[in-house]
């Protein structure tokens, strides 16, 4: 069993140090729970410079890191800090 600090949910805040709001909540989950695949409202864009997230707050625009597929795993991702 996992411990607790693994399973729980996290808010991932804007990267813009004048904003801090809330891009999206995230974490991992029990693999037996019923809940997983739960959606947290992450609404990733996409443009000519690739995969984004954009805070709902002030408008920034965070990058998307993609990490090597894991079996069993699925997609996973991070924000890799503002674009440009």
């Amino acid at each position: 069993m996992k411990n607790n600090n693994e399973l729980s949910e996290r808010a991932k805040m804007c990267l813009n140090p004048k904003c801090g709001a809330v891009l999206f909540i995230s974490g991992k989950m029990d693999p037996d729970t019923e809940d997983r695949g739960v959606d947290r409202d992450i609404q990733k864009k996409h443009d000519e410079k690739g995969d984004y997230i954009e805070c709902p707050k002030c408008g920034a625009k965070h990058k998307v890191k993609y990490y090597p597929i894991i079996p069993g795993e699925g997609l996973q991702w991070s924000i890799d800090g503002l674009r440009d």
